[in-house]
């Protein structure tokens, strides 16, 4: 009888669980829905995609006092509406598929300045500039309404640096005359600089490590108040990925904080997220992430973006393993510098057979694009009107074929199966904006295509500010029109989705990301989620390159589109402290702070000292290349700088430990190991040199960098730990980083001057005693002092136990 019965019951049984699995896969939302930023009373809409992935969105918000949401069911878009009289961080739940979620909203105040212009008697109209602006040259005028020739204009701005210029009678970019801060940009030009520095309240958690039981772990904070606030559970945000966590798993006592979690019932990848929340005052969350209920950075055993240290190559550049299908292009007008020089994918396999990227210590590396370019020299548009090849692999004029210059997809294939079995993971250099005129897009489909030619007679050449969405780089590199045709948004996702399923590779560096409209990266990145991620359970890493405002570079970072950006804003600030005699590290911690407001203390924004795109470092700060000597570019061609003072090498190992030691992703230019110079491009783009071809000089560089390096690869907190400034002047910065695990401490002096510093630690580290791990040579701790003296041009890191 039974046995019939269960016969006859296991059919309902099947579906009925079959239901309930595919409910609950319904249920599921991927990724951890980031801080929604906004600005008091500021109306603000997000796409849902935007914050969250999901095949289908069924979704209900509950109210908020603070902020008002609305969702729109037919746009997919989230409304956000903050109170005009509230700042601060609140909490928005809503339901989707029956599941309650949350996500945290914080609210930013801004301040007004004015800027003003003094005109002379031809300039009649007169327009602000700047990163705040993203350089709109067809922004609102200024005003002069009292007639007395200052023209006026008031922006509400956050807390930052800001780079600007006056752009006046629509053709002519002034300084600001009555400014005497400035910073040299990327086109070895001057821009003004503008610091907004309103001082906040400073209430901070602080990690206090945890406990682990079989089942069972305990994260435990100290509350360090701003203006001696109290504390209960009621101030406490705890979220458990997206899920607000409350109940007896969270306890008080006094700033002592303790959140307790059964590890039975815990996601394989979790994110808990905990900050304290009250009347006027807020701390940033404190983050921890739990790889199968162990703490993340515990062993070398698993790997997440936060432990990435990513190697750029750019593939002719690096080393030719392969001199049979080295092809130069012959042009009576191509200098040397601007052709082949032989490397291929076969010589960055042999330097994989090597060590050499394990014993540099980094495990991801960033191949320049490897799509076949032309066999022929092209001219460029601007003056002087020099040609070039495409070595660099960003013209491509097929979408699927590897060039046969650097192999063929059979040894892409095995360079990025090698790199796996050495741990290690292999990003892709995607061109999204524009192909070759060659390409078989551009000669097939002309209507994917913008035109060159503009209404007004101009040709809509490197207007990368003015039209953004549509200018092209040269007139032999037609751009998308990405906006009027969903052919080409379809084919071109596809084809990035092929690649990365045809070679198992871990992700894409995206070019030219702002000149891509966000239709692409959305489809894109939506299509990686449902073909890759989610059936092959493994994370797709997308970094773009943007350079622009704080705004405009956060819009396309979020779980719809990328994952990160380069952080150029920062890298700005960075070039004025490190190079320039005016520069401070106030104005770089500032910029810190200022990147920390936008994207938070745990991002996974790249920080670099020199790119393809980018004048070395070593050229700079050896003084080759200033403001004075020049046009940076024929420096290059006529004058290729070289390495003459020995302290320039000091000076790029402090700028290395800076970046190797700071939230975000840390990217080292191939060549930045053995401190290689150059100006701007092709200048920056010097074949790649080893062993007996390096000077003492170099190779004690490769030796420093190795150790500045191992550094973030074996500790932790670097990498994974919060940030906290502890000490800022002009020519030395401390700060600690710290995770459930360790903190660290590390210190900076870019003068050539030995600096003594007493450096007070916060009573909530509770430091006992020290551990010196870099640069020390004299140090006293006494009642939570720590007096040391630190070298000229050099980096300080200590263990505080």
């Amino acid at each position: 009888m039974m046995k019939r019965l269960f016969v006859f019951l296991y059919p309902i049984i099947a579906v009925l669980l079959f239901i309930q699995c595919s409910k609950k896969q319904s249920q599921e939302i991927r990724g951890i829905i980031d801080v929604v930023r906004l600005q008091t009373g500021k109306v603000d809409t997000f796409l849902i995609s935007d914050l969250f992935y999901a095949p289908k969105y069924d979704l209900k918000f509950s109210q908020n006092k603070d902020v008002k949401v609305k969702y729109n069911l037919g746009t997919k878009q989230v409304i956000f509406s903050p109170a005009k009289d509230f700042s601060g961080l609140t909490i928005i739940k809503f339901q989707h598929n029956w599941q309650i979620f949350h996500f945290p909203v914080y609210v930013q105040k801004r301040v007004p300045y004015t800027f003003r212009y003094k005109a002379k008697r031809n300039e009649e109209t007169v327009q602000v500039i700047g990163s705040f602006n993203t350089w709109n040259r067809r922004s609102k005028l200024m005003e002069d309404p009292d007639g007395d020739r200052v023209f006026e204009k008031t922006f509400w701005l956050e807390n930052g640096r800001y780079e600007y210029r006056f752009y006046v009678n629509g053709k002519d970019e002034i300084i600001d005359p009555v400014n005497r801060a400035k910073v040299m940009n990327s086109f070895g030009q001057y821009n003004s600089l503008l610091v907004i520095d309103e001082q906040k309240e400073n209430s901070r958690l602080i990690n206090k490590g945890y406990n682990r039981k079989e089942n069972s772990i305990k994260l435990n904070y100290r509350f360090e108040p701003g203006n001696n606030q109290k504390i209960s559970v009621e101030n406490i945000i705890c979220l458990r990925n997206n899920t607000l966590i409350s109940g007896p798993g969270i306890k008080v006592k006094g700033n002592t904080i303790q959140a307790s979690f059964n590890l039975d019932i815990l996601p394989a990848n979790t994110t808990i997220r905990v900050a304290v929340m009250g009347d006027g005052f807020s701390t940033p969350f404190e983050q921890v992430v739990l790889q199968n209920g162990v703490i993340a950075g515990s062993d070398d055993k698993s790997f997440s973006w936060y432990d990435a240290i990513v190697y750029s190559i750019i593939v002719d550049r690096f080393y030719d393993g392969d001199t049979t299908n080295s092809q130069k292009v012959d042009h009576p007008e191509l200098k040397d510098k601007a052709n082949y020089y032989g490397g291929d994918l076969q010589g960055v396999i042999q330097k994989l057979d090597e060590g050499y990227f394990s014993d540099l210590g980094v495990n991801v590396l960033w191949l320049s694009p490897v799509n076949q370019n032309p066999m022929q020299a092209y001219q460029e548009y601007p003056p002087p009107h020099r040609f070039y090849s495409g070595y660099h692999g960003y013209w491509p004029i097929d979408p699927k074929k590897v060039d046969v210059r650097f192999g063929d997809m059979e040894l892409l294939k095995n360079l990025i199966e090698k790199a796996h079995s050495k741990g290690m993971k292999i990003i892709l250099d995607f061109v999204s904006n524009h192909v070759h005129e060659e390409h078989p897009y551009f000669k097939e489909h002309r209507d994917w295509f913008g035109t060159l030619e503009l209404p007004d007679g101009r040709k809509n050449l490197r207007l990368f500010d003015e039209f953004r969405l549509s200018t092209w780089f040269e007139p032999y590199l037609p751009s998308f029109d990405f906006q009027n045709s969903r052919d080409a948004i379809k084919t071109v996702t596809d084809d990035a989705v092929w690649w990365l399923k045809e070679t198992n590779a871990d992700g894409f560096r995206q070019d030219a990301v702002k000149h891509v409209p966000f239709k692409f990266w959305r489809t894109l990145t939506k299509k990686i989620k449902k073909e890759i991620e989610v059936p092959q359970k493994r994370k797709i890493f997308q970094i773009g390159e943007t350079f622009g405002s704080y705004a405009l570079t956060k819009s396309y970072v979020n779980n719809g589109q990328l994952d990160a950006q380069f952080n150029f804003n920062l890298y700005n600030s960075a070039m004025y402290t490190f190079l320039d005699e005016e520069g401070g590290f106030e104005v770089l911690n500032g910029e810190m702070q200022k990147t920390f407001e936008n994207h938070g203390m745990f991002h996974f924004m790249g920080n670099l000292m020199d790119s393809h795109d980018k004048m070395r470092f070593l050229a700079a700060v050896d003084g080759d290349v200033t403001s004075a000597s020049g046009d940076p570019a024929d420096i290059g061609w006529n004058n290729p700088p070289q390495v003459d003072n020995p302290d320039s090498y000091k000076m790029a190992q402090v700028y290395l430990a800076y970046i190797m030691t700071i939230p975000g992703i840390p990217f080292v230019y191939y060549g930045d190991e053995i401190g290689m110079t150059g100006s701007t491009d092709p200048d920056n783009r010097r074949p790649m040199r080893f062993g007996d071809q390096l000077s003492e000089a170099e190779k004690d560089m490769n030796k420093r960098v190795k150790k500045i390096v191992a550094l973030r690869r074996d500790n932790p907190a670097l990498r994974y730990g919060d940030f906290m400034t502890l000490h800022v002047e002009k020519d030395v910065w401390a700060y600690a980083r710290s995770d459930m695990q360790q903190q660290m401490l590390v210190i900076l002096n870019k003068s050539n001057e030995e600096k003594f510093v007493g450096i007070n630690l916060p009573a909530g580290l509770n430091v006992k005693s020290v551990i010196p791990l870099m640069g020390v040579k004299r140090y006293t701790l006494i009642d939570n002092i720590l007096d040391l003296n630190i070298a000229p041009l050099s980096a300080i890191v200590f263990q505080l136990n």
